[in-house]
């Protein structure tokens, strides 16, 4: 309304109020990157992680979906997230919010599941957790060994688990275990310590300060080296006349190890071998191409027949001369052959 003193005017104004509501809306950033241990309960309070600037939080329904039923429940009296898988694996947790007035917002985050924390290790070309010193490492040798931790993560009830295999043979013939980062010795069964073709082989289990089981993901394979660095300790024999002879007698021995035993043993069968089928080649007994020799087939002994001196030998050309000749009309109507040669002499009789 105006009034200027003498004259006044009123103007009515109308405003509509529309009712504009938000969806709630959840903050996921700290679920981002979850990782749970498989076969444990997790609960997670999200009840603080989710607003609504137009109704109270108390009217929010919760809905939760996993891909595996009943894997991810919220619970609405304690306002819980609690989340359980048995295997491990990557999982999608989608949590979907409806406020009273119907609308409603997702949210879908990932956790991870594990049986256990990976360990790395630490070598010339990749920097990871645990390092391996070696001392005594060379043929002849039970080595010693001993694992240092360079990584953040504190590392309890550590377990380290040995073998010494040998890539020519192809089998594992020593293997043992230590509680603890070491030192300790890595014994060959053999009791000669490390042979040609031998390799160490570490794997470890421990215990995080988190409760985590943490576990090498692959064992740690390191070769026996071939060579000696220092050349001066290596003493090459010089033969000398007279010289074999002592050494045989004498009180000195030489240490072959099984593994060393087993190599020469192979070494000679692959020789033998190669010159029996060198040999058998040559002979012909193989390496005809596929096509064996023939043979001759068996036949048993036949007896000879011996003429016997009471039997007569009948000569078949001057037989045909004792048939009777055949008359000049030739033979008789409606004869053979066979029936002149049996009955023709009686027939040229009736006839004389």
């Amino acid at each position: 309304m105006a009034d200027d003193g003498s004259k006044t005017s009123q103007t009515s104004v109308v405003f509509y109020v529309i009712n504009v509501n938000d969806a709630p809306e959840m903050d996921s950033s700290i679920l981002d990157g979850l990782a749970l241990k498989s076969g444990e309960l997790a609960s997670i309070g999200i009840l603080p992680l989710i607003t609504d600037i137009d109704d109270p939080d108390d009217e929010i329904w919760v809905d939760v979906d996993t891909s595996i039923p009943g894997a991810a429940q919220f619970d609405y009296v304690s306002g819980v997230l609690n989340m359980q898988w048995d295997q491990p694996g990557t999982h999608s947790v989608k949590v979907t919010l409806i406020d009273s007035h119907g609308d409603w917002s997702s949210t879908t985050f990932t956790v991870t599941v594990l049986d256990s924390k990976p360990l790395t290790w630490h070598t010339d070309f990749e920097h990871g957790d645990l390092e391996v010193e070696l001392e005594g490492f060379e043929i002849g040798t039970d080595p010693t060994v001993t694992l240092v931790n360079n990584g953040e993560v504190v590392l309890a009830e550590p377990k380290v688990r040995w073998t010494i295999c040998n890539g020519i043979v192809g089998i594992c013939h020593s293997a043992g275990s230590f509680d603890g980062l070491g030192p300790f010795l890595a014994i060959s069964s053999d009791g000669g310590g490390l042979s040609i073709g031998d390799y160490l082989t570490l794997s470890v289990k421990a215990i995080d300060s988190d409760g985590w089981d943490r576990e090498t993901v692959e064992p740690l394979d390191i070769l026996v080296p071939t060579t000696i660095e220092d050349d001066d300790a290596i003493e090459a024999p010089v033969p000398e006349e007279g010289k074999e002879s002592n050494q045989q007698s004498g009180n000195g021995s030489t240490d072959i190890s099984v593994m060393d035993a087993i190599l020469i043993i192979l070494i000679l069968l692959l020789f033998i071998g190669g010159g029996t089928a060198a040999g058998l080649y040559f002979s012909g007994a193989i390496g005809s191409r596929g096509k064996p020799a023939p043979k001759t087939p068996y036949s048993p002994d036949a007896p000879e027949e011996q003429p016997q001196e009471d039997q007569p030998v009948i000569d078949f050309e001057q037989q045909e001369e004792i048939y009777p000749p055949l008359p000049e009309s030739g033979l008789p109507e409606g004869w053979t052959m066979d029936q002149w040669k049996y009955y023709g002499e009686q027939w040229l009789e009736r006839q004389n």
